[in-house]
């Protein structure tokens, strides 16, 4: 069975590790008759169903949870960013890292926290909230092309923000994973 535990470990994310295996092995079958673009397309489609299952079962955990984690990750960027301008000497350039490895490291530890907090909903919600925050921040460089011309410490600063979304999901995924594996919720 050639990429079930890739797609397995992605099914997992949105339910039990038992459920993730027999879709994932069901799914790997019938790729030998319909090809690998049918078998991806399938299993982001499931996962996509998964995810909007997880929604609809439980919308005010989920977006309780949404709530939880947008206030947990912008009260760290502040303190990050608070923390990086309190030390003016700092060069824009090791500023921006600072500030950077300051803001995933919040991202990474939100997403590990709402996972642990809920187990079942804590990965939908973490999905929610990023997709939420590029949302929000993709239409940014059409203002700041509107209101002033771009320095490169905005742009760096909306490609860091942009980013934070990865290690969110990346903290969310691991989190799930430890405590599928632990409960197999």
């Amino acid at each position: 069975m050639r990429d079930a535990s890739p797609v397995q470990a992605i099914l997992s994310l949105f339910t039990t590790p038992g459920r993730a295996e027999s879709i994932a092995g069901d799914l790997t079958e019938e790729r030998e008759l319909r090809g690998s673009g049918w078998f991806w397309f399938h299993v982001f489609r499931t996962t996509f169903a998964l995810f909007t299952n997880a929604l609809v079962t439980a919308p005010v955990t989920t977006l309780g949870l949404v709530a939880m984690g947008f206030a947990l990750f912008v009260t760290l960027a502040f303190a990050a960013v608070a923390a990086v301008f309190l030390f003016p000497f700092i060069g824009s350039g090791v500023r921006w890292l600072v500030l950077s490895l300051f803001w995933w490291s919040a991202a990474l530890c939100t997403g590990v926290c709402l996972v642990s907090v809920a187990p079942r909903h804590g990965m939908a919600a973490c999905l929610t909230l990023a997709v939420a925050g590029v949302a929000l921040l993709l239409p940014y460089p059409i203002f700041l092309m509107l209101t002033e011309s771009p320095k490169a410490w905005s742009i760096l600063v909306y490609v860091s923000a942009l980013f934070a979304a990865a290690p969110l999901l990346a903290g969310g995924a691991v989190a799930r994973r430890r405590t599928a594996s632990r409960n197999h919720v």
